[in-house]
């Protein structure tokens, strides 16, 4: 074929020359790992050097590492983090505010304690809680929702959306919710109800995507810090995918280690001390200015003023666009069917 080169005859293909296709390809892309690994972890900035010079068949494609990496880390993730344990102390303590005011509220009647103040158990021991949180909530239970017209009292709302439709069942056809509204109600019941799935779907399903955005978003950032040097927008891109792939490898690497620990029934106590995690951070951090300084070719001082705007400025861009994906998440569980 004079456009792709296949062979017009069909050859048969025999097992050892299947096997033997497949060892090549395995060595190929074998070798291709570990030459991207190797220059990725040690030497920042290098890889989009290479890339840029156009050297870039010896290694793996940025984006396709980035997609490879960055799947396996919130894999990894995905099987680390406690849900269920985080659904299980928010209904406890749950619990314990709703006790707590309950108590509070006869005591305020009896004259033995203000009126909105409550107690909690922490760790097994009652403490009294603030009022300042027990007013946000009673503020939030007292003031309507709107939605598209239909006017909804949080506190009027039961507590399972079994007990909304029981008490719907009994009301006549003309007292009844709409359907617009009845809809919206159990959507928020269920909304109040579920925090550690919801926390799970934003987390698992929302984080990757949120990244995956914000790439394009720094990337621009990158271009108006280093604006002077008259780089393609593309160059600044393959960078950010480059440091984001050392980013991914370094924390699934620790992620990966805790969970064969906990395979093992043990733990990685080093986990628990604040101390490895800002050392982490440092790590990634002192990467950055590293790939900044190679790859942008200044000195010592721009690169630590351009590589602090450019943290504060992925910090900000990583709130915005964590914000957003906040509030779409909530809207897809009030409005998503089912």
């Amino acid at each position: 074929c004079g456009q792709c080169g296949q062979e017009n005859e069909a050859t048969p293909v025999s097992f050892a020359g299947l096997l033997r296709e497949g060892w090549d390809e395995f060595i190929k892309v074998d070798k291709k790992l570990l030459a991207t690994l190797g220059k990725l972890l040690f030497r920042p900035g290098y890889l989009t050097e290479e890339y840029v010079r156009g050297r870039r068949t010896a290694y793996l494609s940025p984006f396709k590492m980035y997609i490879t990496v960055s799947a396996l880390f919130f894999l990894v993730w995905g099987l680390i983090v406690p849900f269920d344990r985080v659904e299980e102390e928010t209904a406890r303590i749950a619990s314990d505010i709703q006790q707590g005011m309950a108590d509070g509220e006869k005591d305020a009647k009896a004259g033995s304690r203000k009126k909105g103040s409550i107690s909690i158990q922490v760790n097994g021991k009652t403490v009294p809680a603030k009022n300042g949180p027990v007013k946000t909530w009673n503020m939030m239970r007292e003031k309507p929702l709107q939605f598209f017209g239909n006017r909804i009292q949080w506190k009027d709302l039961p507590e399972t959306v079994a007990e909304y439709r029981a008490e719907e069942s009994k009301k006549s056809a003309a007292t009844r919710d709409k359907p617009i509204l009845h809809y919206l109600k159990e959507r928020l019941i269920r909304f109040g109800n579920n925090p550690a799935d919801s926390a799970k779907s934003l987390f698992s399903n929302g984080l990757p995507f949120l990244l995956l955005v914000q790439l394009p978003l720094f990337a621009i950032w990158m271009r108006l810090i280093y604006f002077r040097q008259r780089r393609l927008y593309v160059e600044h891109l393959v960078f950010v995918l480059h440091t984001h792939t050392f980013f991914f490898l370094l924390f699934g690497g620790v992620f990966a280690a805790n969970a064969l620990a906990q395979s093992l029934g043990t733990r990685l106590p080093m986990l628990d001390i604040p101390v490895t995690w800002l050392m982490l951070t440092g790590i990634v951090t002192f990467y950055n200015v590293l790939g900044y300084k190679r790859f942008y070719g200044q000195g010592w001082g721009k690169t630590l003023v351009k590589g602090w705007f450019l943290l504060h400025g992925y910090l900000f861009l990583f709130a915005f666009t964590f914000s957003i994906a906040t509030l779409f998440a909530i809207l897809w569980t009030l409005f998503a069917p089912g």
